[in-house]
């Protein structure tokens, strides 16, 4: 223990949150400066095959998400004291001869090589999760000592966990902003299946009542499609399945209009940082969405405020008023308002007068996005 230095794990941790690339060198450190044969990175809430361990351990790791060992891990039970102290081992929660007679110790990690473990919290806020360092049947169990000490650096580790998640956040920004250029809705799902952000073309699916979000789930017209959605959610999240696209699912409507295409993908990117606040993209392709002009075009050509050119846009695309003012934030009376000052300016009476004249003016060759 005197040759530990715990310092640079929390370097290597930092290292792994600016890159959010490459956790592995960061795992590998952890071992190695605890004198242990290997380390991974769980999160608490949505444990899942895709996180990040040492190769030395890459026999085990698969083996505890492919067998089911994840839902029958004993150490569960000890993680009140990761909340409390921030760390713990085995033997705060079982003895040494219930270790010699327990399937999850004698079945799961013998066979392995392995045997004792210290669980190390890295939280950000509410969340948490466990730096989970193995040690072999040789190497014995972690002293008192070295607990007390991984308890004193689980503090500087919650820093690496908010420095990475909030690079997390600004990539999700990312996307969203460049779907949003592009006019593609998306919706991006977190680690354990819920809705973590929609961007404005997904929140208009949601605002006509083509998709909903329920308790944080998405929530398609039909169950067929919605039990659909969370088979193939459940596979990309909770499976190793090495392609990241899965094939569509369709979305109907109930209302008479064509359906909206989910596609789903992995996004390596997110995945690879652990506590990255979404991981997988939801695409929507509503097949009754046409294109619709820029803002800047609508400003120009018809002397619109850049208000009356978003309410106008929105309506280009054959969304209804209460959709568009949903979308946009504002209230259906101020959207009245701007679409009377449409109608004047575009000289029509009615929406698909309106949309008639808008599509002349897609067929130009501005390029440019709002």
């Amino acid at each position: 223990m005197a040759d530990w230095n715990l310092h640079a794990v929390g370097e290597a941790l930092t290292a792994a949150a600016i890159g959010s690339s490459d956790w592995i060198p960061a795992m590998q450190c952890a071992a190695e400066q605890t004198g242990s044969i290997g380390a991974l990175l769980l999160p608490l809430d949505g444990r899942l095959p895709h996180v990040p361990y040492t190769t030395s351990v890459g026999g085990s790791t698969e083996h505890y998400f492919r067998e089911g060992w994840v839902h029958r891990d004993l150490r569960v039970y000890g993680l009140h004291h990761l909340f409390d102290r921030g760390a713990f081992s085995d033997l705060d929660i079982v003895t040494a001869e219930q270790v010699a007679r327990t399937a999850y110790y004698q079945d799961f990690l013998r066979p392995h090589g392995l045997r004792w473990f210290a669980g190390v919290s890295v939280a950000c806020g509410e969340e948490r999760w466990c730096l989970s360092i193995q040690r072999s049947i040789a190497q014995g169990p972690f002293s008192p000592e070295e607990m007390s000490r991984l308890a004193a650096a689980s503090r500087g580790f919650g820093a690496t966990a908010a420095l990475a998640r909030a690079l997390g956040f600004a990539q999700a920004s990312t996307v969203l902003a460049a779907m949003d250029a592009a006019d593609v809705a998306v919706a991006l799902i977190d680690r354990v299946g819920c809705v973590f952000r929609l961007n404005a073309a997904a929140e208009a699916l949601v605002a006509d009542g083509t998709i909903n979000v329920l308790k944080r789930r998405l929530v398609a017209a039909t169950r067929p499609a919605t039990d659909a959605f969370d088979r193939m959610l459940h596979r990309l999240l909770w499976t190793s399945a090495p392609d990241a696209l899965s094939p569509p699912i369709r979305l109907p409507r109930l209302d008479g209009r064509r359906a909206v295409l989910a596609y789903p993908l992995r996004l390596p990117r997110f995945g690879e940082n652990p506590f990255a606040p979404a991981i997988v993209a939801l695409v929507l392709r509503d097949l009754e969405a046409r294109p619709r002009p820029a803002v800047e075009d609508l400003m120009l050509a018809f002397g619109m405020t850049a208000a009356e050119a978003r309410v106008a846009r929105g309506l280009a695309a054959g969304q209804s008023l209460d959709a568009v003012h949903r979308t946009l934030a504002i209230s259906i009376g101020t959207a009245r308002v701007h679409l009377r000052s449409i109608f004047q300016k575009t000289s029509t009476r009615r929406q698909g007068e309106l949309v008639a004249a808008l599509a002349l003016l897609r067929r130009g060759p501005s390029t440019k996005r709002d």
